[in-house]
């Protein structure tokens, strides 16, 4: 049910977040580049996976390498700062 949700949620923000980083103009460009990196995540990510579990026989180090992807993957989008004069324009009622 958490990758269901999480899921959803990621595939409904996509679009807003996009927008408010690159805007409009380019979204249907930007929407391959996304998804195809995000399969290309996916079937890495579970082929490591099953790699650690033959290799080690335990799952705990497949979830551990998850885990330090995950953060990786955070801890390079922070230099990215939200373009708040963007943002602010997007949600501002008229």
């Amino acid at each position: 049910m958490l990758l269901g949700l999480s899921n959803g949620v990621r595939i409904a923000l996509m679009p807003e977040v996009l927008i408010v980083y690159f805007g409009v103009a380019n979204l249907g460009a930007l929407f391959g580049p996304f998804f195809t990196s995000s399969g290309i995540a996916e079937v890495l990510g579970r082929l490591v996976a099953a790699l650690i579990l033959d290799h080690i026989g335990h799952v705990s180090w497949g979830i551990a390498f998850a885990l330090l992807m995950g953060w990786a993957g955070f801890i390079a989008l922070l230099p990215l700062r939200s373009p708040t004069d963007t943002l602010a324009k997007s949600w501002a009622v008229s």
